[in-house]
């Protein structure tokens, strides 16, 4: 996601949540052989790199990733919060009524 205020750019990763099946593809709706969590994981270390990435090419922007309001990702968010914060990488969840929220180190727990 990108978006720009006032010559500001916010440059975001967004990953979803992996469901138990297929979506799409000769695969669709047959169950996937890994399990959502394990997944999760997987996506959040991509997110994280791309971030990384993006960081080094855009000093001047804010970047960070962008998650559903999940359990699995709160807990491995919670895991990880002093490096998040040293890379000066931000988390934007996105809630079950679609409002967003800058997730936060002291806010790990909730």
């Amino acid at each position: 996601m990108v978006a720009a205020r006032d010559g500001q750019q916010l440059l975001i990763e967004v990953k979803g949540y992996p469901g138990t099946t297929y979506a799409r593809g000769p695969k669709a709706g047959q169950p996937k052989p890994t399990q959502p969590t394990l997944q999760a994981k997987h996506w959040l270390s991509d997110a994280i790199l791309k971030a990384m990435r993006t960081r080094g090419k855009h000093a001047a922007a804010l970047v960070g990733i962008g998650l559903p309001d999940m359990p699995r990702y709160r807990s491995l968010l919670a895991e990880i919060a002093s490096s998040l914060t040293a890379l000066d990488l931000m988390v934007l969840l996105v809630h079950d009524d679609r409002s967003v929220s800058v997730w936060r180190k002291d806010h790990a727990a909730a």
